[in-house]
């Protein structure tokens, strides 16, 4: 039953990400993503319309909470209506703001550079998933389910 969930789109997941630079106050991205090869690391963004073998269509929301200058960096909160590798990662690099310490996708800075903390304990990149909502698979009652990040809820402050 959640299978179906996931794949009728029934299911939101909120994700929050570090990003370089100023992001928009908003951004919507809606492509095709996948990778060359099956096995590949780092996926590509495809416009919506291609035709390229191995690609699947991707949606996200993107919203700026915290525009932080000291640090050149920004909050965002990412919202999927799919759920691909690597999506957020992705379509964060497409709209030119990669996540902090994320190499693959771009970005020539270190989370702990960045946040002028110790290396120990901090993720390469910062993502977190935030929440995940969904009707309950019987009941069909709305279950929201969220988890907390104390490196996310310092930096909004």
């Amino acid at each position: 039953a959640l299978r179906e969930l996931f794949s009728g789109g029934k299911i939101k997941k909120t994700y929050l990400a570090l990003v370089e630079g100023e992001f928009p106050h908003t951004a919507e991205v809606s492509s095709r993503l996948g990778s060359r090869h099956r096995h590949g690391k780092k996926v590509r963004v495809y416009p919506e319309s291609s035709t390229a073998p191995r690609t699947q269509p991707a949606h996200t929301s993107f919203e700026r909470l915290k525009f932080i200058p000291k640090n050149g960096c920004s909050v965002v909160q990412a919202v999927l209506s799919s759920g691909r590798r690597h999506q957020i990662r992705a379509h964060a690099a497409h709209t030119g703001h990669p996540l902090v310490g994320d190499s693959l996708y771009g970005s020539p800075h270190k989370v702990s550079e960045t946040l002028c903390r110790s290396p120990l304990g901090l993720p390469s990149f910062l993502l977190h998933a935030s929440s995940i909502a969904f009707p309950h698979p019987v009941t069909r009652e709305t279950l929201d389910i969220s988890a907390r990040s104390h490196v996310f809820e310092d930096l909004l402050k």
